[in-house]
């Protein structure tokens, strides 16, 4: 049995290592064909993809070389009209240097007759001097034989009498230029008021001293006069302002002579009126908002009209009250608007005559300051502005623009004059002359300011057209019995300063307020 295992075993081992020879070969031979194919396939495909990339290329080739072509011919056609267009320039020059060959060979042609005509002149002057020496040789003779006179006494003689004809001719020359450049001058001067007047429009108002407001319906009367009066009361005390509540159907009048409390009084009316909630303390806190929107607005409508104008560097203090005189009048204009009117009118002016136009236009828009700046010692108005405009380091130019314009010094220079024509100007259009409103506001506001000169008076209003004068004066300064003495203060300053033409009554009143907080 041994002999038999021995060769089965060799035999069986023979023939595995055939059969994995043969496994393996077969395995080799099928990886060598699988990596044959995929070989090819990656060959077909790349030399697909080399394909596609050669069309790919040759097409973006090809619109390469439609673009090139294409930038090509537009720069063509682009050089070509240049081309053209600085030919047909050389064209026009060409025939602008022919003409000017033509003009100058002209000019030559000129100054060659008028070389000839001068030398002409010159023999005919050199002739006609010749025939004067000899007619002056012979008068000479003449004279000495007629006369009997020697050459120095005929030479003094003539002298003299030419001398004399001389001093006639220039008196005469003199007179005649006189009345021509005044004839000219005042011809001119038509002319450039003329013109200047005319780019500048007038504006023409009307005093006013009331406003009416609507009301939505006859219960906000009722609710704008309070229990016992005490809404509209405040309201009066608030603003400064009389409030009448009539028979008129949907409104109720504010009346005052002050336009910018009159103002506020109206701004502030109408918000209470909006909001619905009307009551004393409600209506503190309503003008006190608006009073402070308002400052606000009169310093925007001050840098406005400085913008407008082109004017730099105009002081805060100044723009304030450049904005405050939207809200006055005088003689009939609204003072903002105669101020505008007066610094176009003198800007033109000035452009015409070759001046100083911001001199003019910064003193022509300060002008009027004086009327709303408050009292300033015993000054006119137009003075008080030229002392404010130097307060806040104003041009000495304008300084002096406005206090001519005062007549407080002569004008020294032409700015000055043209702030003086403007102004007269502006004044002069129709409805420009309405005196007696102006009149009894400055007696209202003299009213007002002697009930502000005395200690301890907050503020005071005139109201009732002048019949009253309301004056609040502070607690704590005075007392009830100093109340009644200040009164009669006032009444004896209004009769001795006589500034009233009828009653005044005296309203003096203090208010004592505690307030205090529950926890």
């Amino acid at each position: 049995m041994v002999w038999f295992f021995w060769p089965t075993l060799v035999l069986a081992i023979a023939a595995t290592l055939v059969a994995n020879f043969l496994y393996y070969r077969f395995g080799a031979l099928r990886a060598v064909q699988k990596a044959r194919e995929e070989s090819e396939r990656i060959l077909k495909e790349a030399q697909k993809d080399a394909d596609n990339r050669r069309r790919e290329a040759e097409l973006e080739a090809r619109d390469r070389l439609e673009t090139i072509e294409t930038s090509f011919d537009e720069s063509t056609r682009n050089t070509r009209r240049e081309m053209e267009s600085k030919n047909r320039k050389l064209d026009e020059r060409e025939k602008n240097l022919d003409r000017k060959a033509s003009l100058l060979g002209q000019k030559l042609q000129d100054v060659e007759n008028l070389k000839e005509e001068g030398i002409r002149n010159h023999a005919e002057s050199e002739a006609r001097k010749k025939d004067l020496e000899q007619q002056l040789h012979d008068g000479k003779a003449r004279l000495e034989h007629n006369a009997r006179l020697s050459s120095a006494e005929a030479r003094q003689e003539l002298l003299r009498m030419m001398e004399t004809d001389a001093r006639q001719e220039a008196v005469q020359s003199r007179k005649r230029i006189l009345e021509e450049a005044r004839e000219k001058a005042d011809e001119e001067a038509r002319r450039i008021l003329a013109t200047s007047m005319q780019r500048v429009p007038a504006h023409e108002i009307s005093d006013n001293l009331t406003c009416v407001i609507p009301l939505p319906n006859e219960e906000m009367k009722g609710r704008i006069i309070g229990k016992e009066g005490r809404n509209i009361r405040s309201i009066e005390m608030n603003t400064g302002v009389d409030v009448i509540v009539d028979e008129t159907p949907g409104a109720i009048v504010l009346s005052t002579f002050d336009p910018v409390r009159r103002e506020l009084a109206r701004i502030s009316v109408e918000k209470l009126i909006e909001d619905g909630r009307i009551h004393p303390a409600r209506i503190e806190e309503v003008t006190s908002k608006v009073r402070s929107e308002f400052e606000q607005n009169i310093q925007e409508d001050g840098e406005a009209a400085a913008f407008e104008l082109a004017l730099p560097h105009v002081h805060p203090k100044l723009i304030r009250l450049i904005g405050t005189l939207k809200y006055h009048g005088r003689v009939g204009q609204n003072l903002l608007d105669h101020s505008m009117e007066v610094a176009f009118l003198g800007q033109v002016l000035a452009l015409e005559l070759k001046a100083d136009s911001e001199i003019v236009k910064r003193a022509a828009l300060l002008h009027e300051i004086g009327h709303v700046a408050g009292p300033i010692g015993n000054s006119p108005p137009l003075l008080q502005s030229a002392e404010i405009a130097a307060r806040y380091n104003e041009p000495e130019a304008v300084v002096h623009a406005l206090r001519s314009l005062g007549g407080d010094v002569d004008p020294k220079n032409i700015e000055a004059v043209l702030l003086k024509v403007a102004d007269d100007a502006s004044l002069v259009r129709p409805g420009a002359q309405k005196g007696k409103v102006a009149t009894q506001v400055t007696r209202l506001r003299r009213i007002e300011e002697i009930a502000n000169s005395f200690n301890g008076v907050r503020a005071a209003y005139a109201v009732r057209a002048g019949k009253e004068l309301r004056v609040i004066v502070e607690s704590q300064s005075l007392s009830d019995a100093d109340v009644s003495w200040l009164s009669k203060k006032i009444a004896a300053r209004i009769t001795s300063d006589q500034v009233c033409t009828g009653h005044v009554r005296i309203s003096v009143i203090r208010e004592t307020r505690a307030v205090d907080f529950a926890l």
